[in-house]
């Protein structure tokens, strides 16, 4: 029964292909730890169609064969792909007229101009649409809260990962979800196992993330007031079920839980770090 019927409701995961590990532990989180939350996987729809059928096979769901056929299963969408960024338009466009909620994995889009234009569809369809990593949800928000968002000055923020253009985001999120979208500019270091980038925010506020990749290097960040300085470790046996407790709240009030100019700005940011040479000069973060 769907929400509609005042019983569980239902959600539909959009993929490009769905054997992913982000596939797989969302579906497992919503059948154990999150299984309270109300939210039940009902079916799914894969680029990859017979992938796509095996997986949702193995998963016990239905393979929507028809976006009419996963609308009709599903009161929300999670569109995944986060390898793939680059389909996340088209496939929020197959979707945002069925006027459902829908929430979208990292990396958000290609670039600013990408991230602009799947807001657009949302807006013109009138549906909630929200998006982030998993790293948004973490203690470092939490030490961020505490300390108070106006009065924090720097951030560092540490990540691992596989390649930059994947992988980069995760820094980045930490370190906008805690100062907010106002980076400036952005200079680029290290080398090609390790990057880092500094940005410059507004009001004399920094931060610098480093991303080793190929490395098991935890994800952390230190966070400075002018008074005190706080390091936290990001739990990674808790990581992905407060992350997608975080998306289930978001489906349940159907509307953000931020404000978009933060997932612009990392944007933004992304982009211009992809772009920026090592040792190079300083580029301009467009606003947002």
């Amino acid at each position: 029964m769907s929400a509609a019927g005042g019983s569980e409701r239902r959600l539909g995961f959009v993929d490009v292909k769905a054997d992913n590990f982000h596939a797989n532990t969302y579906r497992d989180l919503l059948r154990g730890d999150l299984a309270g939350r109300g939210w039940t996987l009902a079916a799914c729809r894969a680029e990859q169609v017979e992938g796509g059928r095996a997986w949702a096979k193995a998963a016990g769901v239905p393979h929507a064969e028809t976006w009419d056929e996963l609308n009709d299963r599903c009161d929300a969408f999670v569109v995944l792909a986060p390898s793939n960024p680059e389909a996340h338009l088209p496939m929020v466009k197959a979707v945002a007229g069925y006027g459902k909620p829908v929430w979208v994995d990292k990396t958000f889009a290609t670039g600013l101009a990408d991230a602009r234009a799947i807001f657009a569809v949302a807006d013109a369809a009138g549906i909630p649409l929200e998006t982030c990593s998993a790293l948004r949800s973490t203690a470092a928000k939490a030490a961020a809260r505490d300390l108070g968002r106006d009065a924090l000055r720097h951030v560092v923020a540490w990540a691992p990962g596989g390649t930059a253009r994947e992988y980069l985001v995760h820094p980045l999120e930490m370190a906008v979800s805690v100062l907010g979208p106002g980076a400036v500019r952005l200079e680029r270091r290290g080398d090609d196992k390790n990057w880092q980038v500094f940005i410059e925010f507004t009001g004399g506020r920094t931060a610098l993330v480093h991303l080793a990749l190929g490395s098991d290097l935890p994800f952390s960040a230190t966070l400075a007031t002018r008074e005190e300085v706080r390091h936290v470790t990001v739990d990674g046996d808790t990581l992905f079920r407060d992350a997608f407790s975080s998306v289930l709240d978001f489906l349940d009030r159907r509307a953000p839980t931020f404000d978009r100019a933060e997932t612009l700005a990392i944007m933004a940011l992304l982009e211009a770090a992809l772009g920026a040479v090592p040792g190079g000069p300083a580029v301009a973060v467009p606003p947002v």
